[in-house]
C-alpha cells in the first residue's frame, strides 16, 4: 500500500507488511556499483539489503562509523 500525503506529489514512501520505507536516490561510482552486482550474484543480498544494513550498523556501532568515516580510498572528482 503507497502511502501519498498530497495527490498532486509524487510516492515518497511505501508501506510493507512491516515498516514503511523511504523512497530516495542517491549516485554511486558505476564502478563500484558494477563490482558489487557482480560480487552479489547468487548471494541474497541486493543493493536495499546493502544500504538499510549499512545504515543501521552505521547508526548502532561506533566501531563501523569510525571505518566509514576513515575510509577514503573512494574519493575522486566530485562530492563523496
Amino acid at each position: 500500500m503507497s502511502t501519498v500525503t498530497n495527490p498532486r506529489k509524487k510516492q515518497t514512501s511505501f508501506e510493507t507488511n512491516e515498516v514503511e520505507l523511504k523512497l530516495t536516490s542517491v549516485y554511486v561510482i558505476p564502478e563500484i556499483f558494477i563490482e558489487f552486482r557482480k560480487e552479489a550474484i547468487g548471494s541474497p543480498i541486493n543493493f536495499q539489503k546493502l544500504v538499510n544494513r549499512s545504515l543501521s550498523l552505521y547508526n548502532e556501532s561506533k566501531e563501523f562509523r569510525d571505518l566509514i568515516l576513515s575510509h577514503t580510498k573512494l574519493v575522486t572528482k566530485g562530492k563523496l
